[in-house]
């Protein structure tokens, strides 16, 4: 291990050998340089899981050893890809004679590339490729069998990548479905991409009725297809109230910026199922207050970590049979609740970090579990960190030495932790204290 490291690992509620102690178990665990935190659940020594539904129609999910398996040190952005150079360039208008699905006509084309009946002209958009794949060897764990997912997946093979954006500058995201239509089992191949909280024209925003395959088509498309061209202009909401200046060249009200953001399948019926399969990702959108720079010379950039100590982190929860094979009842009105959560794909993964501070950015992909994340030590002492956004926006102020924050299902917080205050070989956990055994919402507050 490099002396500027830390190394931080992710446990689960479901193995009573964790190394927390007796009646505690970690989702995350952090050791090395200094600490990183993980999350855990905090369960009782009688139950192998922490959640069991309240009818006990699910038995607990198979146990898994803790720390097996590392988290990328840094989180590579999405590449772009040259859709106005191509043969394909996006337009106003769906191309349907060349396999586009029958969306309806971008409403902002013409005030943000200037001509209503011209294709994209290179330079005008960032530009990417997305595939919605089915992969048949994903690997939660290593004491599980490898199995079925559902990802998005760049042109250079990432799976459900951070797409990383820029307030005035559009992107356009061709979103292509190359789900098999003969699909068994939970999840549907349809698919509706919705980037969540995007102030986004309607076209865009994947309702739930946009959903398409190559043979099927939602009640809002008029017709199927291979593809779905998204315009994301990338403007502060208010645009109409707060136009275009000299003194606001994005246009809209500043004061209503996001800057973590998710995407996700909105598929009509199917939003939970096939976001559990694994349609979910990042969309990290900057400005120049939050500048994605943290040496940026500006003198009104916040200058929060960047690059790699800006790191996202993802939490599912999610059940798996005796067969180790993930289930979910997508036909229960209650949802299932899952007993193992994965981050970032992974159930108990150790992630190294640097002698230095982080942005943390956390988000609940759900479907159903509640946390309540606390920083602690192995021995239980809780440590501070600073919370300075809330479900995509910064807050007026950061809060100072936080000791907890809180996270319904599709909700956001930043927090920054300072992992040089700590010596090398330090433990940390980033532990749940929420409780719950039901898909409603968690009970209480365990301590």
């Amino acid at each position: 291990m490099k002396s500027d490291e830390y190394e931080s690992s992710q446990g689960n509620a479901t193995d009573s050998d964790s190394p927390l102690n007796e009646s505690r178990r970690a989702f995350f665990k952090t050791t090395g340089a200094t600490i990183l935190a993980a999350p855990a659940i905090l369960t009782s020594r009688k139950s192998l899981a922490q959640v069991v539904t309240d009818d006990e129609a699910l038995p607990p999910s198979p146990p898994t050893t803790p720390w097996l398996r590392e988290l990328p040190e840094e989180m590579e952005p999405l590449e772009q890809t040259d859709l106005a150079s191509g043969p394909l360039p996006p337009n106003c208008d769906p191309n349907l004679a060349n396999g586009e699905c029958g969306r309806g006509s971008h409403q902002l084309w013409e005030e943000i590339f200037g001509v209503a009946d011209r294709p994209l002209l290179p330079g005008q958009a960032d530009t990417y490729v997305l595939r919605v794949k089915a992969i048949d060897d994903h690997e939660f764990h290593p004491d599980y069998a490898r199995q079925l997912v559902w990802n998005y997946v760049g042109e250079g093979g990432e799976s459900n990548p951070t797409i990383h954006a820029r307030y005035g500058r559009p992107i356009i995201v061709r979103l292509h479905n190359d789900l098999p239509a003969n699909h068994s089992g939970f999840g549907t191949p349809e698919i509706s991409l919705h980037l969540h909280n995007l102030h986004t024209p309607s076209e865009s925003d994947g309702f739930p009725g946009d959903y398409f395959s190559k043979t099927k088509a939602g009640p809002t498309i008029s017709a199927p297809g291979d593809f779905y061209d998204h315009v994301y202009p990338n403007v502060y909401a208010g645009l109409r109230e707060f136009p275009k200046s000299a003194s606001n060249p994005v246009g809209g009200d500043k004061r209503e910026a996001l800057g973590t953001l998710w995407y996700h399948d909105h598929c009509l019926d199917f939003t939970a199922a096939n976001a559990n399969r694994g349609m979910a990702g990042f969309y990290l959108l900057y400005d120049e207050l939050d500048s994605g720079n943290e040496h940026d010379p500006n003198p009104k950039a916040l200058r929060l970590p960047s690059d790699a100590y800006d790191y996202p982190l993802a939490f599912q929860d999610k059940r798996f049979g005796a067969d180790t094979i993930q289930v979910h009842d997508q036909f229960d009105p209650e949802g299932t609740l899952g007993d193992k959560v994965t981050v970032n794909g992974m159930i108990e993964p150790v992630l190294r970090v640097a002698s230095r501070k982080y942005r943390l950015r956390l988000l609940n992909a759900g479907p159903s579990r509640f946390y309540q994340f606390h920083l602690v030590t192995p021995n239980n002492v809780q440590q501070s960190f600073i919370h300075i956004a809330n479900d995509g926006n910064l807050l007026p102020r950061s809060l100072l030495n936080r000791k907890n924050v809180r996270l319904s299902v599709a909700e956001r917080a930043d927090i920054v932790v300072d992992f040089s205050a700590y010596p090398l070989g330090t433990e940390l956990y980033l532990v749940n204290r929420w409780e719950q055994t039901s898909s409603r919402g968690p009970k209480g507050v365990k301590g």
